[in-house]
């Protein structure tokens, strides 16, 4: 009888980067929060990650919570004044004989590409929001100063 030998399936690397109107450490702390999303592994598969050692700092070592056999490191470089430069590598075997076909053609660089535009989108716009809030918090705070007296 001849045994048969499991072939550990394909590791697919990607490189990314992409440029933040943030400063670094703003960015690296949303980096755990932010919901990414792969359809790799079958639609609507969404990866939650974590820091491997639990650190945030300007390069995080990471991986995914949900099972799927994602690795990466993330580096927060400053790029300018208030910019930043996030460059993300990885290593992932997808799913299932679609995740290994889309990896294999190189579809999961654009979906990593989408995502991480996702991901500069949704903190940029949380940012500006927040501080659009203060803003008008400030005016209000003012306005009633004057329309008191005070």
């Amino acid at each position: 009888m001849i045994a048969a030998v499991a072939r550990a399936p394909r590791s697919v690397r990607i490189e990314q980067a992409i440029e933040i109107d943030l400063p670094a450490r703003d960015v690296a702390l949303q980096w755990t929060r932010f919901d990414w999303r792969s359809e790799v592994s079958g639609p609507g598969t969404r990866w939650r990650v974590a820091p491997v050692d639990g650190a945030v700092a300007p390069r995080i070592a990471w991986r995914c919570l949900d099972g799927a056999r994602v690795r990466g490191i993330v580096d927060f470089r400053r790029s300018g004044q208030s910019r930043t430069a996030v460059a993300l590598r990885f290593d992932c075997a997808p799913a299932g004989l679609a995740g290994r076909l889309t990896g294999s053609l190189g579809l999961l660089r654009s979906v990593v590409a989408r995502e991480l535009r996702r991901f500069k989108e949704a903190v940029e716009t949380r940012h500006h929001l927040r501080a659009r809030r203060e803003l008008q918090r400030r005016e209000l705070e003012r306005f009633r100063a004057l329309t008191s007296g005070g």
